[in-house]
């Protein structure tokens, strides 16, 4: 049986894979061998998503079942599609219900997907940021930004993720090597925070982004103050190279958790340039509020990031040589 699936998997491009998708999807649903039917879930994924098919309903069904790796096949490969077969709805929303971790994981990262315009999609993304796992709550949270597109709400949530970490990942794990894993997790979406989502803010979303920048500078809250200018100092420059990279590491991730390559060794090739988020704070005269918080903001923490994020927003500044006269 496993020859033969290996076979349909090496043949997903030909025209006749397709007559095999029927036998796959029962063979997911019925074999008595968890390791031939997390194959067949592997190879149903492949070829469905390489003749640009819908997500097989069988595929999003397999998360029920009662093996692991069965499950997280099913879910990673149900991971590639944007469409989804009648039916996956339904089933998505019962997995969310499920009393294991890993089916509620992939359930929330999928419902949008399989419902964008489904009301109970939202419902159940917003149940699901009170879930007791920081695996769930934070695919929850990363759903619900796709399907209400509100940058306030996540920017705010990826913040606090980075500046009150203890009440984020709370309720903290008893096992070790679960509360590793979270923590791990948590660190991923800071560095895809810092590698891929405040740079695209920062070019395609630059006037929003900045407005709320402004916006958590004012918050009650030291965190939040503090967070929003750790964001200030990292998107203040478009990426040119590794170095500018690492100075947004250095200045964002946590310094005890993230290696980042020694900045001696990594000096830019060529001058950054200003990102166009940056110009839309210069208009909404970030450096006075900056200085205003450097200067006189009741919390240490709050008026050593605010100096970074000026050294940030200041970096290659020089004053422009007087002209000599011109020669008579």
């Amino acid at each position: 049986m496993l020859e033969a699936l290996g076979w349909i998997k090496n043949h997903a491009r030909a025209q006749s894979a397709l007559s095999a998708i029927p036998a796959l999807e029962k063979c997911i649903e019925a074999h008595p061998d968890e390791i031939v039917r997390n194959q067949a879930a592997f190879t149903l994924g492949i070829v469905a998503e390489t003749h640009k098919k819908p997500c097989p309903l069988a595929l999003v069904k397999a998360l029920f079942d009662d093996d692991e790796y069965v499950r997280q096949t099913a879910g990673c490969m149900a991971d590639h599609f944007e469409s989804f077969e009648p039916g996956c709805l339904e089933t998505l929303l019962r997995c969310v219900e499920s009393e294991r971790v890993d089916v509620r994981v992939h359930a929330v990262s999928l419902l949008v997907a399989a419902g964008p315009k489904d009301k109970r999609v939202v419902a159940a993304l917003k149940k699901a940021l009170r879930d007791e796992s920081f695996n769930v709550r934070n695919n929850a949270r990363s759903a619900l930004f796709r399907a209400t597109d509100s940058l306030e709400e996540y920017l705010r949530y990826l913040i606090r993720l980075r500046e009150e970490p203890d009440a984020m990942l709370d309720p903290v794990p008893k096992d070790k090597e679960l509360r590793g894993r979270e923590l791990s997790v948590r660190n991923l979406v800071l560095f895809a925070m810092v590698a891929f989502r405040v740079p695209e803010w920062s070019e395609k979303r630059p006037e929003e982004l900045a407005r709320l920048l402004m916006k958590f500078l004012d918050d009650r809250s030291p965190s939040m103050r503090r967070g929003a200018a750790r964001v200030i100092a990292c998107c203040a420059w478009k990426f040119a190279d590794s170095a500018d990279h690492d100075e947004a590491f250095r200045r964002f991730l946590p310094d005890e958790k993230v290696e980042v390559r020694d900045m001696k060794k990594s000096e830019p090739k060529k001058p950054s340039e200003k990102s166009k988020v940056a110009l839309h704070l210069e208009k909404l005269k970030v450096r006075e509020r900056l200085v205003q918080l450097r200067d006189t903001d009741a919390d240490a923490s709050v008026r050593a990031v605010c100096a970074e994020a000026l050294e940030s927003l200041n970096r290659g500044q020089q004053k422009k040589p007087n002209k000599e006269p011109s020669g008579s």
